[in-house]
């Protein structure tokens, strides 16, 4: 186990090989190769391994955490089903005193899509663990898909937790002490409201559909935007000052201001509990661009083959949002490898921008 913490796997693998070995019938050998190869991501190999642990484990305590990693296990073999089976044998040894098989029930019922168990299997996990950044947080998630709004967006707040990104962002206004409160939602009349970005570029575009709401409240409205967002937050939201910072992690000092927000937590402090309290009035605009002399609907005869094509030729600025995956794996990819993240197999970024019937050229 020390070896395989260590990230010398291979020895791991041979100290375990000799243990089992010298004794077939001891289960932490058997446990010891799991681990082994699930680090190495040989993952087909690694279940007969922790289930003859599991099998020769006397000791329940043990056992539970054997049928957590063997549902870990299945999870990355694209298993839910016989995680969840796991996942659920470990809940019988764990006499509703032990964290970890309610939390991992929880997360397997999300990606079988059992939303309702979900939740319900996060709730006993929070019983047990009040303050969980990672139960919390993805039971916010769940409370939102099924409009518990409310305690949701409170949920949510557990991000600036979960991700050390998400939470340097918040970082820079709380350096030491209390710089500058956090928002609550009062009117701010004769002073300044900082809203700034968080998460990614499409987050903000999202969340910044509140801030005409925002802007209603109150006296100097002050926006913080990657540098990206710059040419498409400037024009189109009436911003009293927009903060343009680079799109990386080399961030400046915080701008001072009364009252700071995240754009993500407006939803939260607004109380925005229904669909029917969300803004639908059009808030991003493409520039307007005059239509080139040479084109004409009358001699537009070109077959063009994508949107793309289609795009250029009749001179529009196509904005095209799609999400990169910048999810963190402690197998990381090969310099030159290209990995598919995508739900299909046949889409990747490429293939959506030159499809036909690609719903974010609409």
């Amino acid at each position: 186990n020390q070896e395989t913490k260590k990230g010398n796997l291979e020895k791991a693998l041979d100290i375990s090989q000799l243990l089992i070995k010298q004794n077939p019938k001891l289960a932490d050998g058997w446990a010891c190769q799991g681990k082994a190869l699930y680090s190495q991501s040989e993952y087909d190999k690694a279940v007969p391994a922790f289930n003859q642990a599991i099998a020769l484990q006397s000791v329940e305590t043990e056992r539970m955490v054997l049928l957590g990693q063997l549902g870990n296990t299945f999870l990355q073999q694209n298993k839910p089903q016989q995680a969840l089976d796991a996942a659920l044998r470990s809940v019988e040894y764990c006499n509703g005193t032990a964290f970890d098989p309610y939390y991992n029930c929880g997360v397997i019922l999300t990606c079988l899509n059992k939303i309702e168990e979900a939740i319900k299997l996060y709730r006993i996990a929070l019983q047990i663990r009040p303050n969980d950044p990672n139960a919390n947080y993805n039971l916010g998630l769940l409370l939102l898909r099924t409009q518990l709004c409310r305690e949701g967006w409170e949920k949510y707040e557990y991000r600036f937790e979960t991700s050390k990104l998400t939470g340097k962002f918040k970082e820079r206004f709380y350096p030491v002490g209390l710089v500058q409160p956090d928002w609550d939602g009062r009117k701010f009349k004769n002073k300044s409201l900082l809203v700034y970005s968080e998460q990614g570029l499409g987050d903000f575009i999202f969340f910044s559909r509140f801030l005409p709401m925002v802007k209603k409240l109150g006296g100097k409205l002050m926006v913080e935007i990657q540098e990206p967002l710059k040419n498409i937050v400037g024009p189109n939201l009436k911003i009293d000052e927009l903060v343009v910072r680079p799109n990386n992690i080399d961030w400046p000092e915080a701008p001072e201001s009364d009252y700071c927000a995240s754009v993500c937590s407006l939803p939260r402090i607004l109380k925005i509990y229904s669909e029917k309290q969300i803004p639908t009035e059009p808030y991003i605009f493409a520039p307007k661009k005059p239509r080139p002399k040479e084109f004409s609907k009358k001699k537009f005869n070109h077959k063009w083959t994508s949107y793309a094509e289609l795009a250029e030729k009749m001179g529009l600025r196509v904005v095209h949002i799609s999400e990169r995956d910048s999810q963190i794996t402690s197998n990381p990819k090969k310099v030159g490898e290209y990995v598919n993240t995508w739900s299909l197999n046949s889409i990747s970024w490429y293939d959506e921008a030159f499809s036909y019937l690609e719903i974010s050229w609409g």
